[in-house]
């Protein structure tokens, strides 16, 4: 959370205060099977500084996350536990109660937005190995969805996503449509051989 955060008492900009300092967060790691194994891991490099827990050489750190998700949520250090050193799980609190009990760090537009909740959930990735492929639904689905089976589809977010590579990086986004593919006349015999082409 950044230094000196203006805080904007009810959304009134003529009552000011300030929220001092920088927080610090203790962040969560998911240990999926694709995650770079032990210190080649930036993500365990990461969370290695930021828990002071040691690192296994064959356990695989795929992502760091910062942010409210309840599968994962960031937790503020308070500042008694600062001085002592990592751990000490007493001393924090979740960053959505902490945000929850100072609103106004966010903004008051982004409060009547999305309430006490951060609208994002900010990751670092470390990737060994191909992903599986996702499927994103739009918003309306993804509520629908959530209701229906929240042991399933875990929040009701359509989850649209922002990538920022600082290694090289291969990444597939959607299909092109087999129609533009089938210009190409040899595909298109190998796809009818298949039965899979259904269209004219």
């Amino acid at each position: 959370m950044g230094a000196d955060a203006i805080q904007t008492n009810g959304g009134d900009p003529a009552k000011l205060t300030v929220v001092e300092g920088i927080k610090r967060l203790r962040c969560a790691v998911k240990n999926y099977e694709w995650g770079k194994l032990g210190h080649d891991s930036l993500v365990a490099r990461l969370h290695e500084a930021n828990s002071g827990n040691r690192v296994g050489p064959a356990v695989p750190h795929a992502e760091l996350w910062m942010g409210t998700h309840e599968s994962g949520p960031s937790h503020v250090v308070k500042e008694e536990e600062l001085g002592s050193g990592h751990g000490g799980s007493e001393c924090m609190v979740t960053l959505k109660s902490w945000v929850s009990d100072n609103p106004d760090v966010l903004g008051f537009t982004a409060v009547d937005k999305w309430g006490c909740d951060l609208p994002f959930l900010f990751k670092v990735l470390s990737v060994t190995k191909a992903l599986s492929i996702q499927a994103h639904p739009n918003r309306a689905l993804a509520e629908k969805l959530h209701r229906e089976e929240p042991l399933l589809y875990r929040d009701a977010n359509h989850k649209p996503e922002i990538a920022l590579a600082i290694t090289p990086f291969q990444a597939l986004c959607g299909f092109v449509s087999l129609k533009v593919h089938c210009s190409d006349s040899s595909l298109s015999q190998v796809l009818k051989t298949f039965n899979l082409l259904f269209y004219r």
